[in-house]
């Protein structure tokens, strides 16, 4: 048995790993334009290992590239396709695409960072067949409450690894039988598919409660540069913040509380109060008092 990886970022890597040392590795297929798509092409030239590249925009295209590697697998690890039944039909191979139960997206990144945002405690992972819409293989992410994206990235590139085991386990020895029924995979496509847009990225501190501050703020660390927030005219990204048990004495959320060496930078929020512990702008990285006497904010000043 021969498999085709479709591939956008490294969280792959180490199914392709994998994949190539069982010596069951027909190539990889890179999806897309990205800076992701060029350090994970640099690991295939290192690795001496076949890819090809395609746009996702090119359908017929990307048919032609899978039977080019005569794989009876095509496994989709972090990229949804959306792929029509006269792709599937003019391709050889068993389409299997690995997709998260609880948040439908394009890419496993974005499902990764609407898992931390929505404070879920962990994702369901399963591999499914396109065709039949049934889940063969299903393995758990578990989101720990100190997991920023990058660390929950490095989690996830492991927990697919161990699911792409399991699919090869039970394909080698003819066991790919339906572990559920297509309930939850047509659940799953008829669920909106959800993106991250810059607007996504604001911090509304406004309206939102202590836990949900901290988790926006673990979501957006790093991959965008943490959560974006502006205190007049400074416009300054959130890395890591955390609880405060500062009294907010009715001031309105949004305002500084208190700037001080002991204490930090903290902020009112809705039902709550946090201190903002690191973070930046264009100058560097910073402590919150620290920024906050850099940029001569002051308590009493709030955030828009």
């Amino acid at each position: 048995m021969k498999v085709v990886i479709l591939a956008t970022s490294g969280v792959t890597v180490p199914s392709i790993e994998y994949l190539e040392q069982q010596e069951l590795l027909a190539g990889v297929i890179l999806i897309g334009s990205s800076s992701e798509i060029y350090s994970l092409q640099q690991f295939l030239q290192q690795k001496n290992i076949q890819f090809a590249h395609v746009e996702r925009s090119d359908p017929e295209k990307l048919s032609v590239t899978i039977n080019a590697f005569k794989s009876e697998l095509i496994l989709a690890l972090d990229v949804s396709l959306d792929i029509e039944d006269r792709i599937t039909a003019a391709t050889d191979g068993r389409w299997i695409e690995v997709i998260t139960k609880h948040v439908r997206s394009d890419r496993f990144e974005t499902s990764l960072y609407w898992g931390i945002r929505k404070g879920l405690s962990h994702l369901d992972v399963m591999a499914v067949d396109i065709v039949q819409k049934s889940i063969i293989a299903e393995v758990t992410l578990d989101i720990a409450d100190q997991d920023t994206l990058g660390a929950l990235y490095s989690k996830a590139s492991l927990v697919i690894a161990q699911l792409v085991q399991q699919l090869v386990t039970k394909t080698l020895s003819d066991a790919c039988e339906i572990q559920h029924s297509n309930d939850a995979v047509l659940e799953y496509i008829e669920s909106e598919v959800v993106s991250i847009s810059e607007q996504d990225l604001l911090l509304d501190i406004r309206e939102l409660t202590p836990q949900q501050t901290l988790n926006h703020i673990r979501a957006a660390n790093p991959f965008f540069g943490g959560a974006h927030v502006r205190f007049g005219q400074h416009h300054i990204k959130l890395l890591e913040a955390s609880f405060s048990e500062q009294p907010t004495y009715g001031a309105k959320p949004g305002t500084i509380l208190t700037i001080s060496q002991e204490k930090g930078m903290v902020v009112a929020v809705k039902k709550g109060s946090v201190r903002f512990d690191i973070l930046a702008n264009s100058e560097g990285i910073y402590t919150g008092y620290r920024l906050a006497n850099l940029a001569g904010l002051q308590a009493g000043m709030t955030i828009s």
